[in-house]
């Protein structure tokens, strides 16, 4: 079972790919623009085909599942099978032709759709280049004009600039020169005469025009600031009255803000001098007690100074009683030593004593030795005994 499912898989793989392929073909086969390939329509009978191929693949696995039926049913089987497959053909015949009449019908379509538009397109175009042509012509009318124009403001430039340069050299007054053309004319005539003095005569009258529209510009200017001053004066008058009011009423708000704010603070200031009073008598009693604890410590000090040094002769009298203690321990150690010694010379002449009985005078004078010796450690150890003694007594007393 798992073999046969195996190869079925295989052969719906197959299949799929036969459709893609037999599709793609069949598209490329058309001979069709872009444009319409990549179209709804195109797709929609390329999803045709699809379906088509995989009712012919569900076709062709129905006859793999009737020729193993009719493998164990022969007889029973070859009717149904014949019957079936006439059916299928017939089926596929139609929608073979069903699918190329469709086809057809889109590829009208779409050819007609393509002439509509290039003829859109074509419509366009020649719009846009008659929209050039006018825009040119425009431009050129615009530019014969702009020409006209300046010709024109040239030559009322030139001739203005030409009676200035005149009025200029013949020192023509202003009155003249924008009024009355007839006096204009004998003005000139006679500033073209031989007659110097009129020329003089005209300067001079120049000179006193140009004086007087100097004047005549500082006066506008002192009218202009003098009228700014008036109503700066005006302005500063307003605020100054503004600030007035606002100074006396915030001299009002900080008188009685005042009274009521000093009242908490005279009341604080009366507690502060009454705690400074109460300080004071403190600080007076706090100095009379630190008197008193100056000299007691003075006295305190004078007495510890006292103790000090008795107790530094105490220390010097310790160490002296300590050498001496040593010393006495040392007399000690020789004196044990020196027992011990004579402890052992006695035993051994006892013992050599023992081995020579006969000579008595001997026995005598070693007896004699013995006491003699004995005598002295006796001595030495009463001494070394009252020294210890009078050692402990000063200990004890300092």
């Amino acid at each position: 079972m798992t073999e046969r499912n195996e190869e079925e898989e295989n052969h719906d793989e197959d299949e799929k790919k036969n459709n893609e392929a037999f599709s793609s073909s069949f598209l490329s086969h058309l001979n069709l623009p872009e444009h319409i390939l990549s179209d709804r329509v195109v797709r929609r009978t390329q999803a045709r085909l699809i379906a088509r191929k995989e009712t012919v693949a569900d076709a062709e696995a129905d006859e793999i599942g009737l020729n193993e039926i009719a493998m164990k049913r022969i007889t029973r089987g070859k009717t149904i099978k014949t019957k079936e497959k006439e059916k299928k053909e017939c089926s596929r015949c139609e929608n073979e032709r069903n699918l190329i009449s469709s086809l057809k019908r889109d590829l009208s379509q779409a050819n007609a759709k393509s002439r509509r538009l290039s003829k859109m397109v074509s419509t366009r175009d020649e719009a846009i280049e008659d929209l050039k042509k006018r825009a040119v012509t425009l431009n050129r009318e615009k530019a014969k004009l702009l020409c006209e124009d300046r010709i024109k403001a040239i030559e009322i430039g030139t001739k203005e600039v030409e009676r200035k340069e005149q009025e200029k050299v013949l020192v023509i007054p202003k009155g003249l020169a924008d009024a009355d053309a007839a006096a204009r004319e004998t003005w000139l005539k006679l500033l073209r005469s031989e007659d110097a003095s009129f020329v003089r005569f005209a300067r001079a009258i120049r000179k006193r025009e140009n004086e007087v529209a100097v004047k005549e510009k500082e006066l506008c200017k002192r009218k202009e600031s003098e009228a700014l001053c008036r109503e700066q004066l005006v302005k500063n008058e307003k605020e100054l009255i503004r600030m007035k009011i606002k100074a006396e009423r915030l001299e009002s708000e900080a008188r009685s803000g005042f009274e009521a704010s000093s009242r908490p603070l005279r009341e604080e200031i009366e507690s502060v001098l009454l705690s400074e009073e109460k300080a004071r008598t403190e600080n007076e009693r706090l100095k009379k007690e630190l008197e008193a604890l100056l000299e007691e410590s003075a006295a305190s000090k004078s007495s510890l100074e006292k103790r000090v040094a008795d107790a530094e002769t105490s220390a010097a009298l310790a160490l002296a009683k300590e050498a001496a203690k040593e010393k006495e321990c040392r007399m000690l150690l020789d004196l044990v030593r020196e027992m011990s010694n004579a402890r052992i010379v006695l035993d051994r002449r006892t013992k050599s004593g023992s081995s020579e009985g006969d000579d008595n005078n001997d026995n005598n004078d070693s007896e004699e030795e013995e006491e003699s010796m004995s005598a002295l450690l006796l001595k030495r150890a009463d001494a070394a005994d009252v020294a210890i003694r009078d050692s402990t007594k000063t200990a004890t007393f300092y």
